[in-house]
């Protein structure tokens, strides 16, 4: 599955900005989609918020995961509710999701005990 990307661009349809086109499942799924291609199967997406801002927008959050501990909280991921494409990470956003999640892993190794 290909991801689009997007460039900000100026909204022309305010009438448009009351429904999006995509539904907030839907964001998930494509912010999710995103994540793994251009940043990590480690990263997930959840909690979309819908803003009104120059083209209705859900901000998903993005959030670090590992089987040995609790999702960490990272960052948010814009995609277009009318279209359903994401307004990408920069490169250096991506290596500061990178380097964060490892000091968290680092902070949090897995446990020797079962349970905890």
């Amino acid at each position: 599955m290909g991801v689009e990307l997007l460039e900000n661009t100026a909204i022309t349809d305010y009438a448009a900005m009351n429904s999006p086109a995509i539904t907030n499942e839907q964001a998930v799924y494509v912010a999710n989609g995103y994540l793994a291609e251009h940043v990590s199967t480690c990263f997930g997406a959840a909690e979309p918020v819908l803003l009104f801002l120059e083209r209705l927008t859900w901000q998903v959050l993005v959030y670090f995961k590992q089987p040995f501990m609790k999702p960490f909280n990272l960052a948010f991921l814009d995609v277009d509710a009318e279209t359903g494409k994401v307004y990408p990470f920069t490169e250096y956003q991506i290596e500061t999701l990178l380097t964060r999640a490892d000091a968290f892993a680092k902070l949090n190794p897995p446990s020797a005990t079962p349970g905890g």
